[in-house]
C-alpha cells in the first residue's frame, strides 16, 4: 500500500529545483523559509527523500504555486530555449494535450470546490433556520 503522507513519485524534487530556478529563489531563501538547513532542502530537489504533503505544501506556498502545479509541472511543454544565452530567445511550446489535461484537472478542482460550497451553505442554511426558531 502507497503512503499517503509523503510524495516522491513524479520527480518531485526536481519539478521543485526547476519551479524555484524560475521563480529566482536560492536553494537558501527556501531553506530559511522552511526552517531547514541547505543541505536538508537540498537533499528534497535531489530527490534522495521523501516529501512530506505537508512540506510540499509549504514549498508551493513559499514559491507561490499550488503542490498540482508541481506534481504537473513539465518544463519542456512550456519553454524551448531557441538561441544563444546573449540572445536570450525563447518561445512557447503548445502542446495542446498537456494544456488539456491541466484544464481538465482544474476543471475537476472547480466542480469539486463548488458543490463543498454548496453543502456548506445548506449546512449554514440549516442551522441559521434552527437557530431563528
Amino acid at each position: 500500500m502507497e503512503d499517503q503522507t509523503t510524495y516522491k513519485a513524479n520527480h518531485v524534487g526536481n519539478r521543485i529545483r526547476k519551479i524555484r530556478e524560475l521563480k529566482n529563489f536560492t536553494q537558501e531563501q527556501v531553506a530559511e523559509k522552511l526552517g531547514m538547513t541547505i543541505s536538508g532542502y537540498s537533499r528534497i530537489e535531489r530527490e534522495e527523500v521523501s516529501v512530506s504533503v505537508d512540506k510540499l505544501e509549504r514549498i508551493a506556498q513559499i514559491l507561490g504555486v499550488s503542490t498540482v502545479d508541481i506534481s504537473s509541472f513539465d518544463a519542456s511543454v512550456f519553454f524551448n530555449n531557441y538561441g544563444s544565452a546573449e540572445g536570450q530567445s525563447f518561445s512557447m511550446h503548445k502542446d495542446v494535450e498537456a494544456w488539456k489535461k491541466l484544464e481538465f484537472q482544474y476543471q475537476s478542482q472547480i466542480k469539486q470546490l463548488e458543490s463543498q460550497v454548496e453543502y456548506l451553505r445548506k449546512q449554514n442554511d440549516t442551522l441559521i433556520s434552527k437557530l431563528g426558531k
